[in-house]
């Protein structure tokens, strides 16, 4: 997330500088992605693509 909320404006900035309303997120399940009480969500297949696999990155641990 850190990706898309530094430097953000608007709506994004209330999600990446205010603890409460990031804390706000839900899963979509009609959509398939994240929103927050905000009204801000992301193109599922965007949220894909910047994924990390979790399993490599615990391997390395």
């Amino acid at each position: 997330m850190k990706e898309f909320l530094d430097g953000g404006t608007g709506l994004l900035a209330e999600i990446g500088y205010d603890v409460e309303i990031f804390m706000s997120v839900k899963v979509d399940t009609i959509a398939g992605t994240a929103s927050w009480n905000n009204g801000v969500d992301f193109d599922p297949f965007v949220l894909y693509s910047k994924g990390k696999n979790l399993d490599k990155l615990l391997s390395l641990s």
